[in-house]
């Protein structure tokens, strides 16, 4: 199955699905617990985890029916009529994930273009895939949300677009335009 969603997360975020765009969530918790998914897209996340981290002032039980509303607000959106049931989102009494093989994001692929960049043995090509990997990198990772985790990520990923940007240089290359990208 070929990626239906992409979900951007450097700049606001937003979900596409071909014509279909999606930038408005139920609440901006919802929005945070999805781009937190897509962030860790390999990864099934424990469901008193994510009440942890989203919820962390709510009684296990209220936290729950947190998390349910939350998840089925984005089923919603996400997998609507039509669509077969976790297709997208995956949840089960345990754990919590979006399926791989029906999301792509933005930072995955800024990711990949600069792994790719390392194993490059031509200069050209290393050029390219670094050209293209700050090219991705938009604005910062989720600027407006002020969740925890997403602080040092927004600083990481920062770095890496800033080696990118340096490393261009180096090769003769004019970086990106700056704008917007702090």
């Amino acid at each position: 199955m070929s990626a239906l969603w992409h979900i951007s997360l450097l700049g606001s975020l937003r979900v596409q699905c071909g014509e279909q765009s999606i930038t408005r969530f139920k609440s901006q918790k919802i929005g945070a617990l999805l781009a937190y998914l897509a962030y860790h897209l390999r990864q099934a996340h424990p469901r008193e985890a994510l009440i942890d981290l989203f919820w962390p002032e709510s009684s296990l039980e209220a936290g729950r029916a947190s998390l349910s509303t939350a998840l089925s607000s984005l089923r919603h959106q996400l997998e609507p009529p039509g669509t077969p049931a976790g297709l997208v989102l995956r949840a089960d009494r345990y754990s919590v994930s979006l399926n791989p093989a029906a999301v792509t994001t933005d930072v995955s692929k800024f990711e990949a273009a600069l792994k790719a960049a390392e194993r490059a043995e031509v200069p050209t090509d290393r050029t390219q895939l670094l050209a293209q990997a700050a090219d991705l990198y938009r604005e910062r990772l989720l600027p407006g949300y002020y969740e925890d985790w997403i602080t040092a990520e927004q600083e990481r990923l920062a770095g890496l677009y800033f080696d990118a940007v340096a490393a261009l240089r180096c090769a003769g290359r004019p970086p990106p335009i700056m704008d917007r990208r702090l």
